[in-house]
C-alpha cells in the first residue's frame, strides 16, 4: 500500500466501467436465452434480444479483462491507505471483501462462458456467482456509505471518477 490520497486514473476508470458493465448485465441477462442460446438450435430470437445478448456476453468479457487490469495495477501501483482510525476487523473485512469481489467477478465470467458453451450446471453456477457478487457489492456500497456519510472520512473521494482541482 502506498501513501497517497486516491487511486490512479487507471484504477478509477476500471472500477467505474466494471460497475457500469455489471449494471448493464442485469437487464440484458434474460436475453441470453432467446438471443444467443437459441441460435444453437437454429432459432433466431428477436433482434432486440440478440443485441441484449451481445451486450451481456461482451460486457462480461470486457469486465473480466478490466478486473485483470485492475488487479495488476493494484499490485504494481498499490492502493491508498485505508482511513486512519479503522479497527483491525474493519481493515481485515475491507481487504477480504475486495478480494472476494475480484474472485466473484472472475467466477461470474468463467461460469458465464462455461454456461454459454456447455450449459447445464454452469448456468446455475453463473446465477449463484451473480447473487454472491451482488451481496458483496452491496456490502461494499454500504461500507462506502458508512465511511462517507457517518464517519465523514471522505473515503469516496479516493475512487471518485472526477478528481477535484486543488
Amino acid at each position: 500500500s502506498q501513501t497517497r490520497s486516491g487511486y490512479s486514473t487507471v484504477q478509477r476508470c476500471c472500477h467505474w466501467i466494471i460497475m457500469i458493465l455489471c449494471l448493464a448485465s442485469y437487464p440484458t441477462a434474460e436475453a441470453i436465452r432467446t438471443g444467443h442460446i437459441g441460435h444453437v438450435f437454429g432459432v433466431r430470437g428477436p433482434v432486440l434480444d440478440q443485441i441484449k445478448a451481445f451486450v451481456h456476453e461482451w460486457g462480461g468479457w470486457l469486465a473480466l479483462a478490466l478486473v485483470f487490469v485492475l488487479a495488476i495495477s493494484r499490485l504494481v501501483q498499490g492502493v491508498p491507505d485505508l482511513p486512519k482510525g479503522m479497527a483491525r476487523w474493519e481493515r481485515c473485512l475491507a481487504h477480504v471483501t475486495h478480494f472476494a469481489i475480484y474472485a466473484a467477478l472472475i467466477a461470474l465470467a468463467a461460469s458465464g462462458a462455461a454456461a454459454m458453451y456447455s450449459g447445464g450446471i454452469y448456468g446455475q453456477m453463473h446465477v449463484t456467482a451473480a447473487r454472491i457478487g451482488l451481496a458483496l457489492v452491496t456490502l461494499h456500497v454500504l461500507a462506502v456509505f458508512w465511511h462517507q456519510v457517518i464517519q465523514g472520512d471522505r473515503l469516496l473521494s479516493r475512487m471518485w471518477p472526477i478528481r477535484p482541482r486543488r
